[in-house]
Formats: C-alpha cells, sequence, structure tokens
C-alpha cells in the first residue's frame, strides 16, 4: 500500500463505484439535488413526498419608521399590525409551519449515495484536527454526474443551475475510494 495525500485541485476519476453516506448539512445541498433531496428542517427531505415550499409570495407594507416619536416596541407592534392585515402574509407563514412540520416528520440524517465509476471529484478541502477525528473530511467538486438545478430549502433563496457539484465527505467513507489520479 502507498501513502496518497492529495492537494487542494487534484483532481481524482473514480475506477469503481463509491458508495457512502451523504451528511444532512446545507453544503450537501448540491449533490443531494442530483438524488430528489434538499437540506431542509433538520435533515434531508425527499422532494417528491415534500417539495420545497414556495417562494415568498406576499408584501407586506410597514409604517415607515420615525427614530423621534416612535418607540422601537411600538414600531414592532405596528409591524406586526401591518403583517396581521396582510392576508398573504398570513396565509404564507401558515402553511411554511405545516411545510415544517411535515419535513421534520421524514427528515433524515443521511442518504446513500452512489457516485458512478467514471466520475471525476475535485479535492476542494482537506479538514482533519487532533481530538476531534469525527469531524474529518474532504469537500470535493463532482463533474461529468449532469445539471440539476439546486432549489433553496427556504423561500429567500435563489435557484441554481449547476453542474460541478460541491459536496464533503467523512475521511472514513473517503478512505473507500477506488481511483486515478486525473489530469
Amino acid at each position: 500500500m502507498k501513502l496518497y495525500i492529495p492537494e487542494i485541485g487534484d483532481q481524482l476519476k473514480l475506477t469503481e463505484d463509491w458508495c457512502f453516506e451523504l451528511h444532512a448539512e446545507s453544503r450537501n445541498n448540491d449533490l443531494a439535488a442530483l438524488y430528489g433531496y434538499y437540506f431542509g428542517s433538520n435533515g434531508w427531505i425527499d422532494e417528491k413526498l415534500v417539495p420545497i415550499i414556495r417562494q415568498q409570495d406576499y408584501e407586506v407594507q410597514y409604517p415607515d419608521y420615525d427614530y423621534r416619536s416612535f418607540k422601537s416596541h411600538e414600531y414592532n407592534e405596528m409591524c406586526r399590525e401591518a403583517e396581521n392585515n396582510c392576508p398573504e402574509y398570513v396565509n404564507y407563514w401558515r402553511d411554511y409551519k405545516e411545510w415544517c412540520e411535515k419535513c421534520n416528520a421524514i427528515a433524515k440524517p443521511t442518504i446513500n449515495i452512489v457516485l458512478p465509476a467514471g466520475t471525476i471529484i475535485k479535492v476542494d478541502r482537506i479538514y482533519i484536527r487532533k481530538g476531534i477525528s469525527e469531524y474529518s473530511s474532504i469537500t470535493f467538486f463532482a463533474t461529468g454526474l449532469g445539471k440539476v438545478i439546486v432549489n433553496p430549502a427556504y423561500s429567500w433563496g435563489k435557484k441554481k443551475n449547476k453542474s460541478s457539484l460541491r459536496f464533503w465527505s467523512k475521511l472514513s467513507d473517503c478512505n473507500n475510494i477506488m481511483f486515478e489520479k486525473h489530469i
């Protein structure tokens, strides 16, 4: 056995399928989206079971703030009143609460991923610290898997069309990669 520690930017071409657990964390959202999952409300959510909540579809007419005559608690009360008088706001946040409850019921801490042989993964970050090996990981960019539209789990984010998918994996899973160095 020969030791190989990759440099940042090294590209590895998988010579065999790589099976590993993708941990529920927003930095893994790109790769999870390829498999029909998104990160939301405490874990991976299967988008077929609970679609991502719609974009915020309301506009509240908040009062102007006059710093000379309002106290902050009075202004906050006026803002809450403006929100409660906006039916779209009330409906959205009711639906959001229901969406969160559905997500909590099916959230998974990990999903099993298989990257096929031939996939090229580029080393982006290596994290190893003495005494906290449970956090040891390598971050990669995977290419050659196709394009995916990454939807944010929360409505204030923007959709992104990506072909290079960033993700991280625990070092213990990375040690199972069968590869050849890609130039």
